[in-house]
């Protein structure tokens, strides 16, 4: 699944995508927060730390006004990663 900010920022929407056990890539704010048990984190910080070498430039093909060409990163996150408005996941 794939959804622009507008989705990408809905924590409910998020969820259902985990409870449905669907893969998904969302576009978010910059200033979007996440939750760890190491503290609260801000996507532009996590990206600022990425290494360099984790990112591609890799081309989503033309759109109305040319290439569409984005720099990509994928981290794995832990599973005890959560939205500031919901409480930490668990394993049972």
């Amino acid at each position: 699944m794939t959804a622009d900010e507008a989705y990408g920022q809905d924590s409910s929407f998020r969820r259902l995508l985990e409870q449905l056990d669907l893969g998904y890539v969302v576009a978010v704010p910059k200033s979007q927060q996440i939750k760890s048990l190491a503290g609260i984190w801000r996507i532009d910080q996590l990206i600022a730390e990425a290494p360099e070498d984790a990112w591609q430039t890799l081309s989503c093909g033309d759109g109305a006004k040319g290439p569409r060409v984005y720099d990509w990163a994928a981290a794995k996150l832990p599973a005890n990663i959560a939205d500031p408005d919901r409480p930490p996941i668990t394993a049972g």
